[in-house]
């Protein structure tokens, strides 16, 4: 890979390279958020989670048709929980951007994943969440499902997706300012395009520094179908267009999101629909 890529593999990943060809015990993932243990017994959740984004000492995991629970990560415990406004959206991916909202957090930007695909730019707090913009794009591939992700340093938010066990595709466009409105792209909008071979089975994604970080897995249901073991962690480089993967032996369930704020991997995973998502911090050891 590149030079750059190589240089925040250093500081930031590097360590991942163990995944691949230590035992799965030099892996660690350590739990800081159990679902069913943080969750109030007043609180209903009944739908899987999905999108996760961490921001600070705060995590916003989304759940399919737009519940989101808010955790303080460094307390371990559950802050709130409230819905968003447009209760058919999966919520598969969710990412902040760098300008802040008027919730004292950067814009949000969570993906549909469903319907109309659309990304959803939400001002939050950690008790309220606000649709202030929606971006669609409707070229080409445009009625399969996909994800938005963000690259706010470089001003370019992407779409990426495609079928289950088949090459996905990521797309680049301009990054919209909020006072643009909504905005609808067009394949004549589209800046560069590009081709990943390495995921199966897509779930959420996180860019950083000009790298796309994208878990893979099936659930558990799925894997007596051939895909067991498939639980992976690719990282998508956007200048090359190379791709470096980790198999994350360590964990028994579907890889949801991931995020990354200050050097610091997050990934939540899939245990059932009712309060059965867990955050971990992980840990890659020498």
């Amino acid at each position: 890979m590149g030079h750059k890529f190589g240089r925040y593999l250093a500081t930031v990943l590097a360590v991942l390279l163990p995944v691949l060809t230590y035992a799965r015990d030099r892996v660690r993932a350590e739990v800081l958020i159990n679902e069913k243990e943080a969750v109030p017994a007043g609180i209903r959740v009944d739908r899987p989670v999905q999108g996760f984004a961490v921001h600070g000492r705060y995590a916003f995991s989304f759940h399919d048709g737009g519940q989101c629970i808010v955790y303080d990560i460094r307390r371990r415990t559950f802050v709130h929980s409230f819905m968003l406004e447009v209760g058919s959206a999966h919520c598969n991916s969710a990412n902040f951007g760098k300008k802040k909202g008027r919730g004292g957090f950067p814009y949000l930007y969570l993906s549909e994943c469903g319907a109309g695909n659309a990304c959803f730019v939400c001002e939050v707090s950690t008790d309220t969440i606000k649709v202030i913009q929606t971006i669609r794009y409707t070229g080409a591939d445009a009625d399969r499902y996909f994800d938005w992700s963000i690259d706010a340093s470089r001003g370019l938010i992407y779409t990426y997706g495609g079928q289950h066990m088949k090459a996905k595709r990521v797309r680049s466009f301009r990054l919209p300012d909020i006072e643009e409105g909504d905005v609808s792209f067009t394949e004549n909008d589209v800046i560069q395009s590009w081709t990943v071979d390495a995921v199966m089975i897509a779930q959420g994604n996180h860019i950083s520094r000009g790298v796309m970080y994208l878990p893979d897995g099936p659930v558990p249901q799925d894997m007596d179908s051939g895909l067991a073991g498939r639980r992976a962690l690719h990282a998508f480089d956007l200048a090359s267009g190379n791709t470096e993967s980790w198999m994350l032996e360590s964990f028994s369930h579907e890889p949801e999101d991931i995020s990354i704020f200050r050097k610091r991997i997050y990934l939540q995973d899939y245990g059932g629909k009712e309060k059965g998502g867990t955050v971990y911090r992980v840990h890659f050891l020498k």
